[in-house]
C-alpha cells in the first residue's frame, strides 16, 4: 500500500488518504489496521490536511471517508483556526454553511461534525477589543467582522429543513466557548458577543416551535 511508505515530504493524494481510511475501518488484520491509524493520525498534524480534508468532505462518494474529514476539521478548527489568513477562514466558513445546507437531514454523524466545526469556528471568530488609540478605537471604528451566528440564523431562514440543523449548531456553543483556549479578552469579548445574539436566538427558537 503507497501509505504504508510515506514519509510526508510530499502531498498525499486524496485517493491514498482514502485507502488508508478504508483499511482502518474495513481490514480484518489489528496490525494492518494500527499501521492505517498511524498513518491518518500523522496525516491530521500536516498544513495541508486542511484542504486535503475539505476536498474529501466536499467530493468522496464514500460516507466513512467525508465522516473523517470533517472530523480532521473540526480538530483543525479547534487547534490551528488562529493561524489561517483571512482569506481562508472566510472560505472554510463559507464551505461549511454551504454543507449544513447539504447534510441537514443525515447522515446525522456527520451533520453533527458539521455542526461542531461551524461551532468552534463562531467562538473562535470573534475579534478581541482593541486599546485606546487603535484603528479600532471608538473614534474610528472598525468595519464589523461578520457574525456566524448570524450567517446561522440567515441560512435558517431560506428553509424549514434546516431549522433543527442550525439549532444544532448553536446548542454546542457554550461547550466550544468552554473547551477554547483564549486570552481573557477575547473570551470576554466572544461572551458578549453570543451574550448580545440571545434576543435573536429566542425569537428564532419561538419561531421554530411554531411552525
Amino acid at each position: 500500500c503507497t501509505y504504508m511508505s510515506r514519509t510526508w515530504t510530499s502531498v498525499p493524494s486524496g485517493g491514498e488518504v482514502e485507502q488508508a481510511i478504508s483499511t482502518l475501518y474495513g481490514h480484518p488484520d489489528p496490525a494492518v489496521k494500527q499501521v492505517a491509524n498511524k498513518y491518518l493520525v500523522n496525516f491530521q498534524e500536516q498544513p495541508y490536511a486542511w484542504g486535503l480534508s475539505r476536498d474529501l468532505l466536499t467530493h468522496a462518494q464514500n460516507q466513512a471517508t467525508r465522516f473523517f474529514a470533517a472530523q480532521v476539521l473540526y480538530t483543525k478548527v479547534t487547534k490551528e483556526w488562529t493561524g489561517l489568513i483571512a482569506e481562508d477562514k472566510a472560505a472554510y466558513r463559507v464551505m461549511l454553511l454551504d454543507l449544513l445546507r447539504v447534510v441537514a437531514a443525515g447522515p446525522a454523524q456527520l451533520r453533527t461534525r458539521i455542526c461542531l466545526c461551524l461551532s468552534s469556528i463562531t467562538v473562535r471568530s470573534v475579534a478581541p477589543p482593541q486599546p485606546p488609540g487603535s484603528p479600532s478605537s471608538p473614534t474610528q471604528p472598525p468595519p464589523s467582522s461578520p457574525s456566524v451566528i448570524t450567517d446561522l440564523f440567515t441560512l435558517a431562514s431560506s428553509s424549514p429543513q434546516l431549522h433543527l440543523a442550525v439549532m444544532e449548531v448553536l446548542s454546542y456553543l457554550p461547550e466550544e466557548y468552554d473547551k477554547a483556549v483564549m486570552p481573557v479578552a477575547k473570551r470576554d469579548a466572544c461572551k458578549q458577543d453570543m451574550t448580545q445574539s440571545i434576543p435573536t436566538l429566542l425569537a428564532f427558537i419561538e419561531a421554530v416551535l411554531r411552525s
